[in-house]
């Protein structure tokens, strides 16, 4: 047996799964309308599994989920729907419908793909996805798009023989992309600080990306600036200690310090031994013996 017919005994039978959505069953309002919940819910999943890796499931699906949020608001809330509601969200104890749209909803909150797409809706006339790009996003999207441009435009400097050639190729590159790079990470920064670390994975992702790109693979972060400044702006900082211990040592006068003597203390002193000695001697003169007259 071939790899492929093993392949054909484990896969469930998909025309008899066919058989079970056939179009009679698409003359019923409520199966015609839970199908097209199906239908919005399979593109959704299959759109976030086609942009996991980079991550852009918050700019590239965010019309399938709102197409699904929208069918299934209808299917909650709408009162000629409710015995349809009942039927395939109540009917059983899994509750496998309320149960995906759960984790649906904790995938697009988790990405915090509200920051990124804001608003976002089904008009209920034209039933067209509207939705609002923050300005700081648009701004962002920009920025990337310029130093993506920028990388992309100059890869042929590093097709060089040599190694040498090919590290100067890179520097040169760095320099040139310098400035755009510079400013993605600027505004990356601000939106960050400005909405507390809350920004969405898709521009989290992008940004990630860059820096290990320019970083890691082209190593431009060592290469920034001016190095001759750097290494100035080093030994000025090493030096300076000198500039100030030196005059100090050859202009400063050492100070003597004179113990003063306690005059009070040694007077207290002479005195208190006067007193012990005097002491003494009445103590001698009264303990000894009276002379034995012959």
């Amino acid at each position: 047996m071939s790899t492929h017919e093993a392949l054909d005994n484990t896969l469930p039978n998909f025309e008899f799964e066919y058989e079970l959505f056939s179009s009679d069953n698409y003359n019923q309002p409520c199966e015609a309308f839970f199908y097209e919940y199906v239908a919005a819910a399979g593109n959704f999943t299959h759109c976030i599994l086609l942009r996991a890796k980079p991550f852009r499931i918050c700019t590239k699906c965010f019309e399938h989920y709102a197409i699904m949020k929208s069918l299934y608001n209808d299917l909650t809330t709408d009162p000629k729907l409710h015995n349809c509601m009942i039927k395939y969200l109540k009917s059983d104890r899994v509750q496998i419908i309320p149960t995906v749209e759960k984790n649906i909803d904790s995938l697009w909150q988790t990405s915090s793909c509200d920051s990124c797409i804001k608003n976002l809706k089904v008009d209920e006339k034209t039933k067209e996805v509207v939705y609002i790009i923050p300005e700081a996003v648009h701004k962002f999207l920009t920025l990337y798009t310029n130093i993506s441009d920028c990388l992309m435009g100059n890869l042929s400097l590093n097709i060089d023989t040599g190694v040498q050639g090919k590290k100067n190729n890179i520097s040169t590159l760095c320099k040139l992309c310098d400035i755009k790079y510079q400013e993605l990470n600027d505004h990356y920064n601000s939106m960050s600080n400005s909405a507390n670390g809350d920004v969405c994975m898709d521009v989290v992702d992008m940004m990630n990306y860059t820096r290990v790109t320019w970083s890691v693979d082209l190593n431009c972060s060592h290469r920034s600036g001016d190095a001759a400044s750097v290494v100035t702006i080093t030994l000025i900082v090493a030096i300076s200690p000198l500039f100030f211990y030196l005059p100090l040592r050859y202009t400063s006068k050492e100070k003597i310090k004179t113990v003063l003597k306690q005059k009070r203390y040694e007077g207290f002193v002479s005195s208190a031994s006067a007193s012990f000695a005097a002491q003494e001697g009445s103590s001698a003169s009264a303990t000894s013996l009276p002379a034995i007259g012959s």
